[in-house]
């Protein structure tokens, strides 16, 4: 439905600059709108009314659907604006898509229409009372609350929009925030308007901006011919200088398709798209001759008016015109229960595999590098992955062997001398590779970053041969044993946007011979896993297969065909992805190494992903399918993969997650950050795992007043959960070293782990410090820039009862001399600095308690407390971060998604807010406090408590 290729989009996706050459071409290019028919080469014709095969609905569930019985869109299904706004001229097109549930919602007009069995979408045209509605000012406030929305001002390229250029308004629905999918079917019955200039469509657009950006119109009609519709695909090459490809714009032929209802489908799976109309088959193309779409993609259905291709109305196209929609649904193939090698070879297609069979690595296969290259250090490994695919083909120590049909991954001690070179900062293989960070201390003595590996060890990935959403991968392996290996086989979110999601399907360290770790890992508003241990036999005594059957919002890992952990939920991703294997030795997660043990080998048999294929098509056509409400609802659970908002929240947008966590998009993490502390020596629990679900009924001291048996809030209720106390939250510290400490609290901690870096989830770190003593409270940071750039502290804390939270603060790093404002740092000050020779551990002053407030705290409710009643007032401490906004979100799951009550507080010297709409069920509620920053940063303090009813 798109158009114009030469157009670039200001469509930015959440991204961060790790990508290989031909990925940074690949973001920078697929800013363009995904595109149309602008070259329409060809238009085939399929007869319509020919004997041919319907898609098999009884092999599919239905995932996602809308009857427009009610009397108002439903904002939990829909948007309805473009991705990128309502002002971004595209095609010439003459109407604005009147976006009633985002920026224009209360304007007089409306394009949409319920009448109590379908939608209608009018077009109408401007004039005799009917107006454009206003393009905001550029600095107007609603901007923020669509981030996603584009200001289109004038530019080199001609003058953006002009309100002048809008002849009609109009309507269109997208399902972007609320459903996408990978493989399934879609369909719509639809009655179409005749008249030139009319374009109405229903189709399917990729939803992140990146690699091809497919787009497949399920169907297209031009009003002034009356006797066809239009399908077809569309996407780029990325390998080829992004080339646009376009099936031919295929045709379905009838008397007149606007005398009635019909219906239009579409059916895709990983090797083909199959259209229908009316049930029965009307084109399809496959592999022979495209590439087909492998990434997740949401639905569209629109009336455009005008445009470069059916051209302006004329006076006989009669308006207000109309298309109207009866339903649009979606179905999902049913998936086994348990995935079998029969199933495997009946219903599904294998997509990527590799045997090892042949004499050396097949390049056309595996990178042997990460996106950000050998030389940028991770986790603390002291492995070099050294580039045997590419940069160091020919190193005489390659950590790969083939034989017989394994792949061997190798790991090995080697001499500092016998280490691949240092390249400067203007080699060639920086400029070959603009994804590669530098990484300029690897054997450079001179350099404050200076490392030196004491180990060669190997990596393979399919960045660059296979991505992809929803199938089933698994790998025969025999594990390495051996104190401080750490061997993985996962897959990893190929761009850096939205979830950045990374499911770990083996995951295992060498002196924990029992078990292996699985997990997914994702960002909502922040870090977020779920993991898991399998412990049973000897894992590295001989092979085993370790597989993951990735669905739509589901995930389940197996060990030798058997499911051993499953998870589900909105944390599961629709990102694509890709396989990673490698073998770390050393630092963080690993620990110290057994050097004697070295050389050793991660064997791999076999590497293959599956993808479900589509089911059988059946001769007669489909049978009419009513659909109620109650089906709609009933999978309301599975609409969303990472819906951020409810739309139908009268106090805040959807943009509401989005804007509270604006920063996170530059916070990420690169693949490797859900590698981190994913399992310690001692319990293989995740460092970074989310608080569990239990908590215990206990009635919280102190509620507010609106609650039943409420008390007096007092200020020490802000200890319950750690603090960081040193450095000061907003302080400046400087040298390369300083001191920390945290405490007091009331949480019954057995262990810490302490981290600063560069990002806000502690994921880019120039120290991480695992502390099993539940009694230390002090460390000195080391590592510090000095570059007066901003460090993030990250405390981790572990309870017995629920398992790894964390609370954070940050500080400035300046270079000694630079004026510091930390009333004691880790060099030389009284009382702060000095390290007891025996437990290695620093000693410190007391602490006053006006530090017990250095970022804001929510008072009431307390953590792990309960309220009553179905409204209480929340009280919340300023702290020494001073809030220029505030944002409190209240709901069913942590990062405030899912939630009862959401609200934005622009008053800086707000403390307390009243929340109605409480569950009182006894279950679990989440309070997220967000806090606005004179930087313009958005952080977030979270809280969990009960929520019971008044008589409780």
């Amino acid at each position: 439905m798109l158009d114009d290729r030469s157009r670039r989009s200001e469509i930015a996706v959440a991204t961060r600059p790790r990508f290989s050459a031909r990925a940074k071409r690949a973001y920078k290019t697929t800013q363009r709108l995904a595109l149309h028919v602008s070259s329409l080469v060809f238009a085939l014709g399929t007869s319509y009314g020919a004997a041919m095969a319907a898609p098999n609905l009884a092999e599919y569930n239905l995932i996602f659907g809308d009857d427009f019985s009610g009397s108002t869109l439903d904002a939990s299904k829909w948007n309805t604006g473009l991705l990128w706004g309502p002002y971004l001229p595209i095609n010439n097109e003459e109407q604005l898509y009147v976006d009633t549930l985002g920026m224009h919602k209360g304007f007089a007009h409306s394009p949409f229409e319920l009448t109590g069995t379908s939608l209608k979408i009018t077009a109408t045209p401007v004039g005799n009372g009917v107006t454009v509605p206003p393009r905001p000012a550029i600095n107007d406030p609603i901007w923020d609350e669509f981030n996603e929305y584009r200001y289109n001002g004038p530019t080199d390229a001609g003058p953006g929009y002009r309100a002048s250029d809008v002849n009609y308004l109009s309507g269109m629905i997208t399902s972007y925030d609320s459903f996408r999918f990978t493989h399934g079917y879609i369909e719509s019955r639809v009655k179409l308007p005749a008249g030139r200039g009319l374009w109405p469509a229903f189709w399917a657009l990729n939803s992140f901006y990146v690699e091809d950006v497919p787009e497949i119109d399920v169907m297209e009609f031009l009003g002034h011919q009356t006797d066809r519709v239009y399908h077809t695909y569309h996407y780029f090459e990325p390998q080829n200088n992004f080339r646009k490809i376009s099936t031919p714009s295929h045709t379905t032929r009838l008397d007149d398709f606007t005398q009635d209802w019909h219906t239009f489908g579409m059916e895709w799976g990983p090797k083909e798209i199959i259209w229908y109309v009316d049930g029965e088959e009307a084109q399809r193309v496959d592999t022979s001759e495209y590439d087909i779409a492998n990434q997740a993609m949401y639905l569209l259905s629109n009336l455009a008016v005008g445009g470069n291709w059916p051209g302006s109305p004329d006076a006989d196209t009669a308006f207000p015109a109309t298309y109207e929609v009866d339903y649009i649904r979606a179905y999902q193939r049913k998936a086994p229960a348990v995935i079998t090698r029969a199933n495997l070879s009946s219903d599904y297609e294998l997509m990527f595999q590799d045997n090892f069979n042949g004499s050396s690595l097949n390049r056309n296969l595996w990178n042997s590098s990460y996106l950000w290259g050998p030389y940028f250090p991770i986790n603390g490994e002291q492995q070099i992955y050294p580039d045997m695919l590419g940069e160091h083909a020919g190193y005489e120590h390659s950590p790969f062997s083939l034989d017989d049909g394994v792949l061997s991954i190798i790991a090995q001690q080697v001499d500092e001398d016998d280490l691949p070179e240092a390249p400067g900062s203007n080699s060639s293989q920086f400029a070959n590779n603009p994804s590669w960070q530098m990484g300029l201390g690897y054997r450079d003595p001179d350099s404050t970053t200076f490392y030196t590996p004491d180990y060669v060890s190997g990596i393979l990935t399919t960045y660059d041969s296979f991505k992809f959403v929803d199938g089933y991968a698994e790998i025969r392996a025999k594990l390495p044993r051996g104190a401080g290996l750490w061997s993985n086989f996962k897959l990893s979110n190929a761009y850096y946007v939205d979830q950045r999601p990374e499911i770990g399907i083996m995951d295992a360290l060498g002196n924990r011979r029992d078990d292996v770790n699985h997990y997914n890992h994702y960002s909502e508003q922040g870090f977020q896993a779920d993991g898991f241990i399998t412990t049973g036999d000897d894992y590295t005594a001989d092979f085993h297969r370790y597989g993951v059957h990735w669905q739509k919002g589901k995930i389940d890992w197996y060990i030798d065909g058997e499911i051993v952990q499953s998870t589900s939920g909105p944390g599961v991703s629709s990102q694509m992805m890709y396989l990673v294997l490698n073998l770390a030795v050393g630092g963080d997660v690993a620990g110290d190494v057994n050097e004697n043990a070295l050389p050793r080998e991660f064997q791999i048999d076999y590497v293959r992903v599956w993808q479900q294929k589509l089911p059988s098509q059946v001769a007669n056509n489909i049978d009419e399918q009513e659909g109620t409400d109650d089906a709609d609802t009933d999978v309301s659970a599975e609409d969303s993969d990472d819906a951020t908002a409810d739309e139908a929240d009268t106090d805040v947008s959807a943009e509401g997650s989005d804007d509270a966590t604006a920063d996170e998009a530059d916070t990420a993490g690169s693949a490797e950050d859900s590698d981190d502390a994913v399992s310690d020596d001692g319990d293989n629990t995740s460092a970074e795992d989310s608080v569990d679900d239990s908590s215990d009924d206990q009635e919280s001291e102190s509620t507010d007043e609106g609650s039943a048996g409420s008390s007096e809030v007092t200020d020490d209720v802000a200890t319950v959960v750690p603090q960081v106390l040193q450095p000061a939250n907003g302080s400046t510290v400087t040298g390369s070293q300083a001191a920390a400490r945290w405490g007091p609290n009331e949480t019954a901690v057995t262990e810490w782990w302490l981290r600063a870096g560069s990002e806000r989830l502690g994921t880019q770190y120039f120290d991480s410090q695992r502390i099993t003593s539940a009694s230390t409270t002090t460390r000195t940071i080391r590592n510090l820039p000095q570059n007066g750039s901003t460090v993030y502290v990250t405390l981790y804390y572990k309870t017995a009862k629920d398992g790894w939270a964390s609370v954070q603060s940050t500080f400035n790093s300046a270079a000694a001399g630079a004026g510091n404002t930390q009333e004691d740092s880790s060099e030389g000050s009284t009382g702060s600095g000095e390290e007891d020779a025996d437990s290695g551990q620093q000693t410190v002053d007391s602490i006053s308690d006006a530090d017990q407030f250095s970022f804001p705290t929510m008072l009431s409710p307390i953590d792990r407390g309960s309220l009553a009643g179905a409204s209480s007032t929340f009280r919340w401490s300023a702290g020494q971060a001073m809030g220029l906004q505030w944002w409190l979100k209240v709901g069913s799951s942590a990062g405030g998604e899912d939630y009862f009550s959401s609200g934005r507080i622009d008053a800086e010297d707000a403390r307390s807010v009243r929340v109605t709409g409480l569950p009182e069920d006894g279950s679990e509620v989440f309070a997220t406090l967000y806090y606005k920053n004179d930087s313009g940063t958005w952080n977030a303090s979270e809280t969990v408590f009960r929520s019971l009813s008044a008589t409780d």
